[in-house]
């Protein structure tokens, strides 16, 4: 995760280029390896599907960082393979099957986000000015948790303002000085 490393990622945007490469699987082949030495592995597709706004999920711990001149992110979407293996006594979670590997397959597109004005390129359809993060969501076409990670990076780095609320719900604007 970027928060991990954000203290590190501060210090040096300040003196030095930073571009900070972060992959997303956009598609998955879990492959388990069996007890016996001399049977097949299994291998299925995982029913999970990549996306670029995933990265958001990661954004929220370095949130003005992306409005920095010298930082930029890459989003790098690939198919991977997930190697596991069975071990009741180390692992409680997945019915006892751990990750032993992750293999690269291939790198199937990259996303280059330079500020945070590059995230609207991730919408899928127009967005209203005011908006929601229910009207966030409609446009990015992911679920909402999403969209309010996305509001609230957008808002920490000064791309939208709040102006408003509407029951519960707080309302965006776009910043001005922006357009």
């Amino acid at each position: 995760g970027f928060r991990a490393i954000r203290r590190k990622l501060e210090r040096l945007v300040d003196e030095h280029q930073v571009v900070l490469v972060h992959p997303i699987a956009s598609r998955r082949m879990i492959v388990k390896m069996p007890a016996a030495a001399d049977a097949d592995p299994t291998r299925r597709r995982s029913p999970k599907r990549g996306h670029p706004a995933h990265v958001i999920s990661e954004l929220v711990s370095i949130p003005r960082l992306l409005a920095h001149p010298n930082f930029q992110l890459e989003v790098v979407m690939v198919e991977e393979e997930e190697v596991r293996e069975f071990d009741p006594r180390r692992v409680r979670r997945r019915a006892g099957w751990r990750v032993v590997e992750r293999r690269l397959n291939a790198v199937v597109d990259r996303h280059r986000f330079t500020a945070l004005q590059d995230l609207f390129t991730l919408l899928e359809s127009p967005l209203s000015d005011p908006f929601t993060t229910h009207d966030l969501a409609a446009a990015l076409n992911q679920p909402r948790w999403l969209a309010q990670k996305m509001a609230y990076v957008l808002r920490e780095g000064g791309a939208v303002d709040v102006c408003g609320k509407a029951g519960n719900a707080m309302v965006y604007r776009l910043d001005p000085r922006d357009s």
